[in-house]
Parts: C-alpha cells; sequence; structure tokens
C-alpha cells in the first residue's frame, strides 16, 4: 500500500502526527520563541525542546509559513532518534527520512520544503548544491537506519512505535 498525504492542513496534520508519536508538543503564546525550560532552541528561535522530558515548545505564531513547520517537523525527529541534538548526527541517521516522510505526510509543499534545506549541510556542502545521486545515497541511507531503528516501515511509513518517556 502507498504512503498517502494526511488528509488534513500542515499545521493540524503535524500535530496528528505529534500526537501519534506520543511526543508532548506544548504551543504557547511568545511571538519571539524565547521559551521558557527549553534546552534546545530551534533554528529561527522558535521555539525548541525541553530535553529532559523531551517535550516540543513551540510559539503558535511559528506554525503558518511551511518553512517554519519543517522546522517544527526536524524538533520531531531529534527527538524520535533519542539524540540530544548537539550530538546528533543529522546525516548518518533517520532525521532526514523522519522529516521527509513527516514532511510529505504533512502536506508541506516543496517550496517550503526546500527553503528549510537551503542551509543543510551534507559532507560535501549545502543540500541544493548536491547532486541528485549524493541525495539519493544520503535518503536512501536515512531510510535504512530509520527502517531498522523500527521508526519507519519497509514502505517508509511511520510506525509510531518508540521508546517509552521517561518522567
Amino acid at each position: 500500500m502507498a504512503l498517502e498525504p494526511l488528509n488534513m492542513k500542515p499545521r493540524e496534520a503535524i500535530i496528528h502526527l505529534f500526537e501519534c508519536w506520543d511526543v508532548p508538543l506544548i504551543l504557547t503564546d511568545e511571538e519571539d520563541g524565547a521559551m521558557h525550560d527549553v534546552t534546545h532552541a530551534a533554528p529561527a528561535n522558535a521555539g525548541g525542546i525541553c530535553w529532559p522530558d523531551k517535550s516540543v515548545i513551540w510559539s503558535k505564531y511559528q506554525l503558518q509559513r511551511h518553512h517554519d513547520l519543517c522546522g517544527l517537523i526536524h524538533e520531531l525527529a531529534h527527538v524520535l532518534i533519542d539524540v540530544l541534538p548537539t550530538h546528533a548526527d543529522e546525516v548518518d541517521s533517520p532525521m532526514l527520512a523522519l522529516e521527509e516522510t513527516h514532511r510529505y505526510l504533512a502536506n508541506i509543499s516543496r517550496k517550503g520544503s526546500d527553503s528549510w534545506m537551503q542551509n543543510f549541510q551534507t559532507g560535501s556542502g549545502y543540500w541544493p548544491y548536491t547532486t541528485w545521486v549524493e541525495r539519493q545515497t544520503i535518503m536512501t541511507g536515512s531510510f535504512l537506519v530509520a527502517q531498522s531503528k523500527k521508526l519507519l516501515d519497509a514502505t517508509g511509513a511511520p510506525t509510531f512505535q518508540r521508546y517509552k518517556r521517561r518522567g
């Protein structure tokens, strides 16, 4: 069976994905993302992760643009791989596969996704300037790691099975 996008608006789809993974998402009224209890700040200061309990705190004002929603998906991927963000290898890990799958499921536009990946670095340079073959090699490796960790199934769909939160 082919993986299909969720029949929801991107914002609602991402909130739904957090619920399916049982990752707490705390939406705040703070516009600038200067969040309390954040131990890992997200790019663009939109929120971040409270690492001890692995909840994601995000400004509800940063849920409109697809680029910002990609940031929220990125923080979810950090929690799912269960590695401190400062120690995470974002290339040789399930992160890219999880992000790509969640962007697809949430109907994130290609423009928003491309904008998000603009500053992502691989071993040979920035993502937009890597060859198609290199991108495919990196993504295939990430999908294989995600499948071996039982985060994605053989079709690339999320399993929604992960470790139990501590605390």
